[in-house]
């Protein structure tokens, strides 16, 4: 399952008002309704929020979805970063 972000470009797949389905816009606001993650897209339609599963991701052509949240991958580069700065240091 993809990690969804404020500003990411997301496809409509499946939605309550079905002329919604295939429609593109962008994330700008991400919560829980009903105990499902859910995100509000700025697109033209009926509706303004869609549950995150029925959303895909926008990449350019030859990337992959995120299997890691923003904070995961900045964390991660923290410690690479340490981790560089120790070898260096040594």
């Amino acid at each position: 399952m993809a990690k969804f972000f404020l500003g990411q470009r997301v496809r409509i797949v499946r939605a309550a008002h079905i002329e919604n389905v295939g429609k593109c816009g962008r994330i700008t606001k991400l919560f829980v309704m009903r105990r499902r993650s859910a995100a509000m897209v700025d697109m033209t339609g009926p509706g303004d929020w869609s549950y995150t599963d029925d959303l895909e991701p926008i990449l350019p052509s030859g990337h992959t979805a995120s299997t890691e949240s923003f904070q995961e991958l900045m964390d991660r580069l923290n410690t690479q970063r340490v981790e560089k700065v120790e070898e260096v240091g040594a």
